[in-house]
């Protein structure tokens, strides 16, 4: 891991036992906002020495820091830019408990959001 002077984590690898060596597969790049919150996360892939992007995933929160929205992409080769597959978004009450969450998958053909899961959550005090 590699961290920013702030502590924040910025790069990761990813290690795989092949071959009775350790071969590193993947690395992450982490990019934060101005209140030090995780903003974005891309992956990359190894292939012959060079690194390739993979996914990426980009996050928001509410005015309280709670994360919101994560959306998640992967890398299309043949297009040469990132395309839409997955996306969460949450709900909070005053007291920071998640009171909603929604989950999407990308439709290329509607070219819009589809919804997946949803969940609800009560509590005793609302």
């Amino acid at each position: 891991y590699k961290y920013n002077e702030k502590g924040n984590k910025i790069l990761s690898f990813y290690y795989n036992w092949f071959n009775d060596n350790w071969d590193c597969g993947s690395k992450n790049e982490y990019i934060y906002d101005e209140k030090d919150l995780l903003k974005e996360d891309i992956r990359y892939v190894a292939s012959d020495e060079n690194w390739f992007y993979s996914e990426k995933t980009e996050y928001a929160y509410d005015s309280y820091g709670n994360r919101s929205l994560l959306v998640r992409y992967r890398w299309d080769e043949d297009f040469n830019n990132w395309k839409k597959e997955t996306k969460a978004a949450w709900t909070f009450d005053e007291r920071g408990n998640s009171t909603l969450y929604i989950d999407y998958v990308w439709d290329e053909d509607s070219n819009d959001w589809i919804n997946n899961h949803k969940l609800i959550n009560k509590s005793d005090y609302q």
